[in-house]
């Protein structure tokens, strides 16, 4: 992750620890979505009438967190002490169908309903493109990853490429998604997703040694060594279980990371066993379904 600050401030980039859309309805008219009786909503809700309107609205309903593609400057420039530096330019309403299905399969889908309750950011914002405001060319220097704000996240890119994804395409939009769901509960929780978490994962792994390098990370159940030999702190700790778990199929981890030349100690299993029954037992969730899905 990337973070660069003025005093107003650049976008806070989610970038992947590993290497970083078909349209499902027809465009027709159809019957107008009608809000739901009860106090009005933060965001006019639906924002419009279409078929993909429907399901967004039904999001809102279950989740409580706003999924605009309809948006103004305001609502993602400004964050608690400054402004953010980039442009945002909301999605082409053409490519609606294609990014709802998107989100449904490679992001919600992998939750329940409590979890994303509990967890989605207030703001979910569709662009079409995003970039730094003091870029010359938005083309190239256009930012490929979500991005994340103090109450949101910022998904650009949703632009025609969507239409025409490879598999392997696909996948990477899956990790990238799901990695910036990560750093959202990571960092901008205020900890309540790390206090949730099974304490035995933290407990495992001394996160005071100065002596963890590429040749030992494993034998403390460590994923990755940050640098200067000083063991990762328990986010980035966390993140990098998570970061597994999205990018690796099941058989590829046991096959990779469990054997036990690898995993002299057992405590890198330990460690996701720990996660996966906590997903598992809280949730009703099977993540590694993530990392398995592909396609």
């Amino acid at each position: 992750m990337i973070t660069t600050l003025r005093h107003h401030f650049h976008p806070i980039v989610v970038i992947p620890f590993f290497a970083l859309l078909l349209a499902l309805f027809a465009c027709k008219k159809e019957m107008p979505v009608t809000p739901a009786p009860g106090p009005a909503t933060f965001y006019p809700m639906p924002q419009g009438n279409a078929p993909y309107d429907e399901i967004i609205f039904n999001w809102y309903k279950r989740y409580g967190s706003y999924i605009l593609y309809k948006y103004e400057e305001r609502d993602y420039r400004y964050g608690l002490t400054g402004y953010y530096t980039y442009v945002a330019r909301p999605i082409e309403p053409e490519m609606l169908p294609a990014a709802v299905d998107l989100l449904g399969e490679y992001w919600f889908g992998f939750y329940s309903d409590s979890f994303l309750k509990k967890y989605l950011p207030f703001k979910i914002l569709l662009a079409d493109r995003a970039w730094d405001e003091d870029s010359e060319d938005t083309v190239y220097n256009a930012f490929e990853v979500p991005i994340r704000g103090h109450d949101f996240l910022l998904l650009p890119k949703l632009d025609r490429s969507i239409l025409k994804m490879t598999p392997a395409e696909r996948n990477t939009f899956k990790i990238d998604l799901n990695m910036a769901f990560a750093y959202w509960l990571i960092f901008s929780t205020n900890g309540e997703f790390m206090k949730d978490l099974p304490v035995d994962f933290f407990n495992s792994s001394p996160y005071h040694r100065t002596d963890i390098t590429s040749a030992n990370k494993y034998d403390y159940g460590f994923l990755l060594s940050p640098g200067f030999q000083q063991a990762p702190t328990p986010q980035y700790d966390l993140l990098s279980y998570l970061t597994l778990i999205f990018t690796y199929r099941k058989a590829d981890i046991e096959t990779i990371f469990f054997n036990r030349q690898t995993d002299k100690n057992g405590l890198v299993r330990k460690k996701y066993m720990l996660l996966a029954t906590y997903f598992k037992d809280k949730y009703g969730m099977n993540i590694q379904a993530i990392g398995d899905k592909r396609n």
